[in-house]
């Protein structure tokens, strides 16, 4: 009986002392792991840490970009908007413009048509009245009732380009016998008017 009492007190102390041997190494196992566990974390929160700061800084940049491409765009938009409004304005100008040359235009056509009508009035009065008093006057030249003087005469009708002096060296005869047969004071005769020439 003092036997196994010593035995079961033997077995009890080993089973105590490897009891807190398995404990303490179980400890120093959990110890050595949960450091390696911070580290780890401390690495990863770093390495997140940094992956955040440089998340950051490009969406930082990525927000200024966007607003300077908000900006310059707003700044297009409106100068766009400015050019509509000038092509507008321009063009409504240009339609003006084109208005005031067409009724320009139909004003001096107006005004060249009835000057043009009054030049033709006034010149086929000025033809006529000519013509009149070339009829007059030639008819005041032409000698009445024939020749002055005795003898034979010719009839001759003036020609253009004729002179007394011309139609006297044709006929052979002095320009005053001309003048005088057909009583002209001047030398002044006038195409189609008949003289008469004295025979030789």
């Amino acid at each position: 009986m003092k036997l196994f009492c010593h035995f079961s007190l033997i077995s009890a102390i080993l089973i105590l002392t490897y009891g807190c041997a398995t404990d303490d190494a179980l400890k120093r196992s959990n110890r050595q792991f949960q450091q390696q566990l911070d580290a780890k974390t401390m690495e990863t929160a770093r390495y997140t840490d940094e992956q955040v700061n440089r998340i950051s800084t490009s969406v930082n940049s990525m927000n200024e970009t966007y607003s300077r491409l908000e900006g310059r765009i707003n700044e297009l938009q409106r100068q766009t908007g400015a050019v509509v409004q000038q092509n507008q304005r321009l063009e409504q100008e240009i339609a003006n413009l084109k208005k005031t040359l067409a009724a320009e235009q139909q004003a001096r056509q107006t005004s060249i048509d009835k000057m043009a009508e009054q030049v033709a009035k006034e010149t086929a009065s000025a033809i006529n009245n000519s013509r009149k008093a070339q009829a007059e006057a030639a008819a005041a030249a032409a000698p009445k009732g024939g020749p002055v003087g005795k003898g034979s005469f010719y009839e001759y009708t003036v020609q253009a380009g004729a002179t007394l002096t011309t139609i006297a060296k044709a006929y052979s005869v002095q320009v005053s016998e001309i003048k005088e047969a057909n009583s002209l004071k001047n030398d002044n005769i006038r195409v189609g008017q008949k003289l008469y020439i004295p025979k030789k």
